[in-house]
This record gives C-alpha cells, structure tokens and sequence, in this order.
C-alpha cells in the first residue's frame, strides 16, 4: 500500500484527536504533534517533538520523532498508531482484507516496544570479518599512520579495542553501507562506532580525518531505522553505574574519562532523556576559563602534559550549577 501525500494529509486529520498538542505547520507538508510511541518528554508536557513531514522526491508523507529517534514510513505510523483503523482502510482504499487476527489489537507502548525491537543495527563481527577495507587499531603496526596519529594524540591504549582505521573512508562506506549517499573523499580515517551497551551492536558511527582535511568528521548512519541512543558516544563504557556522568562534545575527548560519554552529532537534549538529569555535568570546549591556555578541550589537556586522573580531577572541581554557573561563566550552563 502506497498512500500520496494528500491521502496522508486526509488520514492525519481523521487521526488528529489521537495526536497531543496536535499542530499543522505547513497544510499537507508538515505537522506536529506529541510523539504517540514513547510519550515524548516526560519533564515537559509542552514538548511536542514527533513529526509527519513531506518527502518531496516521492510525493508523500513520513514520520519521525526527535525524541526517541523512531522514523517511520506513514503507512507504518498509520499502523502502529491505529491498528483498527489501519484494517479499514487497507480494506476501503485498496479492498484487502485484514489477515491478522481480527481480536488481536495492541496499545501504542506495545507497538512502539515492537518497532524498537526491529531497530536494526550493524555487529563488531560485520566491521571485522566482512570489511577488508578495515583494520582494527589494536592489531595494526607500531609504525602505521593511524597509530602514530592517535600516539600523537596520547589518546589511552584502553581505547584501541573500539578504535579502527580505513585507507579510504570512501570505500569503506559504500562497502558497509550500500545505501550510503554522502558524498565524501577517499583519505584515510579512524572510525569510531558508536557502540551500544553491549559493546557490539552499533546503528552510527564518525570518522575522523588522520590527515589535514576540510572536512575533519564524516558521521553517518549505517542502519535505516534509528534510536535515541544512535549517537551517544561512550554507552558501552556503562556509564549509568557512576554517580556523575561528564557530558562531552567529542568521542575522543570521552575517551579519557572513564564516566564520561559523548553527544557526537546529536543534541545535549538526547543525554536529557537518556538519563538522571542530576547525574549529568556538561563539559564545553574552552572551560574553565583559567585552563583555556592550554587548550580548548580535554584532549589538548592530556597533549599539554596533563594526565587522565588529573583531567578528572580538575573536572570533578569545577562542577557548577544554577546561579553559581551563572556567576560563575557569565551564563547559565543548566
């Protein structure tokens, strides 16, 4: 079943009064409305980040929600919103009959469970046994350039185990990804997977540039459906059993810290929802002030001589909120 976007922006209508805080932004181009999967933010019930949206180049509508990161086609949403509803109109537009159970029908946080379940994601043995365009860091020559680099950048041996390196970021891309699109060049890159809590599955990754580049990140997704936690760096270092977790930037900068993770292309909103918003400290580039001759973040701290235990020390002592930040920094950081 192929719906064209105005029998979209039909059926969104009929189903609006199951929409909270329902809005048409665009008329059959763009709407907005409470995510009806996972709830939307559960701090704020003004927060209205789930989206039908017009696909231009196929002359319809789709789904996505910047809250849990659920992307869906509209014909899918339809589905998982209504499944009663879906039935019908299959039968009334089409004349197909439903060949599910009739009596079996699912609430939205059951829909929303089995759409997460068939989240895809791509394995630590896929990069490893099936991209000969990849090598792991750990198992690569002393004098390799890639291993020189991160040398160079006295990024902590721990890491290695999840670091990997290509000659041609092109290649490799294309190799994994056949669905990748990006334009991008062929020089050599580290690739730093995103990996989940299990230290295996991953839906996103970024690759860093060894050499003088314009374009020193490439990130890119190598899944089509996605997660809110695609692009939070550091997950496999479980970082949910420290008391404080430091909130930082770039993946490499969290490669120091042990309870540190990373908003490596996504928003500081998405670590919001992931966790604790009490056990979350933002660490920005260029702070403290008193330590900016040094560099402009973690990575430049441990260059300028400092070591992975002092950084954390002199993390854990400039730990501001509310109006001490304010006075502090001259600008309110939480």
């Amino acid at each position: 079943m192929k719906l064209t976007r105005l029998e979209c922006a039909e059926i969104l209508t009929d189903l609006s009064f199951r929409l909270s805080r329902f809005k048409v932004s665009q008329p059959g181009k763009l709407y907005n409305f409470r995510c009806p999967f996972c709830g939307d933010s559960k701090k704020s019930p003004n927060k209205a980040r789930g989206y039908v949206y017009e696909v231009i180049d196929k002359n319809t509508l789709a789904y996505k929600c910047h809250n849990c990161g659920l992307s869906l086609s509209f014909e899918k949403f339809v589905k998982l919103l209504d499944e009663e509803y879906y039935q019908k109109l299959l039968y009334s537009k089409f004349g197909i009959k439903n060949q599910e159970n009739e009596n079996t029908k699912t609430n939205n946080s059951e829909n929303y469970t089995k759409a997460l379940k068939e989240e895809e994601t791509r394995s630590k043995f896929e990069l490893e046994q099936y991209c000969v365009s990849l090598k792991k860091l750990i198992n690569s020559s002393p004098n390799h350039a890639a291993v020189r680099y991160v040398e160079q950048r006295k990024l902590p041996e721990s890491s290695y185990d999840y670091l990997y390196y290509t000659d041609n970021i092109k290649k490799f891309a294309t190799q994994f990804y056949p669905d990748f699109k990006k334009s991008c060049g062929e020089d050599a890159r580290i690739i730093l997977p995103f990996f989940m809590e299990d230290g295996e599955s991953f839906s996103y990754l970024q690759a860093r540039a060894i050499t003088q580049s314009k374009v020193s990140y490439y990130s890119m997704f190598v899944v089509n459906k996605r997660s809110l936690k695609s692009r939070i760096y550091g997950l496999y270092k479980n970082p949910a059993r420290y008391d404080r977790i430091f909130v930082v930037e770039g993946p490499i900068d969290s490669l120091f810290v042990p309870n540190a993770i990373a908003v490596g292309g996504s928003s500081l909103e998405e670590a919001l929802d992931l966790f604790d918003e009490k056990r979350l400290i933002f660490v920005f580039d260029n702070e403290p002030e008193r330590l900016k001759k040094y560099g402009k973040d973690i990575n430049d701290l441990v260059k300028s001589g400092f070591s992975p235990e002092e950084v954390v020390k002199i993390l854990n002592e400039n730990v501001y909120s509310g109006l001490e930040a304010e006075l502090m920094y001259g600008r309110l950081y939480t």
